[in-house]
């Protein structure tokens, strides 16, 4: 038999019920019915939600259907549309019982479905019953790619080090209810990696329908291990190798087209040299986009860090939001992200920052940032562009009183006590205007600084210190070939109404200097 172009149409009541469900009883024994080669070319099913005032649209390319009798076993393979979507789909289910013409009856029903722009196959196995005309299907379910993954892609592996993505990528399986109200899923299992070998985390979810469909899913994973490596994440590793590292990770979970809500709970994420423990978070669909809300996680250094912003993908990588970094152990965190400690930051008993943040492989912008060194506070801004021949940072901070230790600490970020450049391949523009600045009993009213660093070469355009024993000084030049070859090449001048207290403060700091003959310095 040939079907051309066939229209039907499925109501579902306001209580759930399915009007397709509730059929008079036929004259004809079903059984002496059989279906051999059903060929359905083109057509539509239109299925309208009493409830919402919702209509949806399942477009039939083709389909062909067989049946050793109406009462089953069906088989079905058909090429649809449903509501604009791709869809390849095969349903098989085993003989109805004697009651599924009215209530109560079930049947075996077997399914793959095949979204063929999503490159994923979803199949189901259990069975179909009637209740009142409201169907339910139940049973088990799986969610796997419809290909493999890039073979040579980055690796994640659990606390064992077991492969979690690299060659194969996810599979989750477990159980599952329709109903016309909403899916459940009571239960599933997140595998990930070589199937002799899974990373393993459960979860369990819902997705409801109706006029504001959504979905809510929790996610409860052990430790991870981030592994890639043809580019190792190690000690002191830069911006672009760790923003590389959390992209690899973030682009593992899609983004759903409907509403909803994925929570996360990993006890750690292992990348390379760093730890980073309890991990929570919610995420939103926001487009193509994730809205996160509520990251928080424990970084090297006794470090929270958390987090609420927008979470992009794909070509369009980076996050835009809030950020807050606090360490109890600034040491710690400093040897993670530079590979060394030293003495100044030692010293300091906390230290960090809160900024709203624009952070993408290429331009790293902090705006409103507020650091605290210490008992020191500093707000201004932060930039970091690596879109050139050499990436360039550049920071403004302002901030009131000050103490040596603190700003030590800030200069130990940038030169280390060996004098070399802790940036490394970076140019730097820094300026810095805070006031008082104390170093034990001498204090000075106020400093500022405006300097550009670049490879061996940093030009000092501004360096301004008022009132230091009753002195001000200012000074420009540049300073060349450090660490080794260091040469300076300064302009600084001094003004003082009675350079007295300022000589007795050189003196007691650096030894005798002998005061010039007027008594005054020039």
């Amino acid at each position: 038999m040939r079907v051309t172009n066939p229209h039907g149409v499925v109501t579902i009541g306001a209580d759930g019920a399915i009007d397709w469900a509730l059929r008079p009883d036929s004259p004809f024994d079903p059984r002496q019915v059989r279906i051999e080669n059903l060929v359905v070319e083109g057509g539509q099913i239109e299925i309208n939600e009493t409830a919402t005032g919702a209509r949806h649209f399942v477009d039939i390319a083709d389909a062909t259907v067989s049946a050793r009798a109406l009462t089953g076993p069906w088989r079905v393979n058909a090429t649809l549309l449903a509501d604009g979507e791709p869809l390849t789909v095969q349903i098989s289910t085993g003989q109805a019982s004697a009651k599924t013409a009215g209530d109560g009856g079930g049947l075996a029903l077997r399914m793959q479905i095949v979204p063929t722009a999503r490159e994923v196959v979803i199949e189901a196995d259990g069975n179909a019953r009637s209740d009142g005309g409201k169907l339910s299907y139940s049973g088990t379910f799986g969610l796997r790619p419809a290909a493999l993954t890039d073979p040579t892609a980055p690796s994640l592996r659990d606390g064992d080090g077991k492969a979690v993505v690299g060659g194969e990528a996810f599979r989750v399986s477990g159980l599952f209810e329709l109903k016309p109200e909403a899916l459940t899923l009571p239960e599933f299992r997140l595998e990930t990696g070589a199937k002799e070998d899974p990373y393993v985390a459960n979860g369990k979810g819902a997705v409801t329908f109706g006029a504001e469909p959504r979905f809510d899913l929790t996610l409860d994973g052990t430790q991870v291990i981030f592994d890639d490596k043809s580019d190792q994440v190690a000690a002191g590793s830069g911006v672009a190798e760790r923003i590389a590292a959390f992209r690899s990770f973030a682009e593992l979970v899609p983004v759903p087209a409907m509403p909803g809500a994925l929570t996360v709970n990993l006890p750690a994420i292992v990348a390379g040299d760093t730890t980073i423990r309890e991990v929570a978070f919610k995420a939103e669909p926001e487009g193509e986009a994730w809205r996160v809300r509520g990251l928080k996680a424990t970084l090297p250094g006794r470090t929270r860090l958390e987090a609420d912003g927008l979470l992009s993908r794909g070509e369009e990588f980076g996050f835009t939001g809030k950020m807050i970094v606090a360490s109890n152990q600034p040491a710690g965190l400093a040897n993670w992200l530079t590979g060394e400690v030293d003495p100044a930051i030692r010293k300091l008993a906390a230290a960090g920052f809160s900024a709203d943040v624009e952070l993408d492989p290429t331009v790293q912008r902090l705006n409103n940032l507020e650091v605290a060194i210490g008992a020191a506070s500093l707000k201004g801004s932060a930039v970091r562009r690596a879109d050139g021949a050499r990436p360039v940072l550049e920071l403004a901070l302002k901030g009131g009183a000050f103490e040596l230790d603190a700003l030590n600490a800030l200069a130990a970020g940038v030169i280390s006590d060996t004098g070399s450049n802790r940036l490394g391949g970076h140019d730097l523009t820094l300026a810095l205007d805070v006031g008082p600045v104390t170093a034990g009993d001498v204090e000075a009213q106020a400093l500022g600084l405006s300097v550009r660093l670049k490879q061996d070469r940093a030009d000092i355009d501004r360096l301004m210190i008022t009132q230091l024993a009753g002195a001000s000084l200012s000074a420009t030049g540049t300073v060349t070939g450090f660490p080794d070859k260091t040469a300076a090449s300064l302009d600084a001048s001094v003004v003082s109404v009675d350079g007295a207290e300022f000589i007795s403060m050189l003196a007691d700091r650096f030894g005798t200097v002998p005061p010039p003959a007027s008594g005054r310095l020039p």
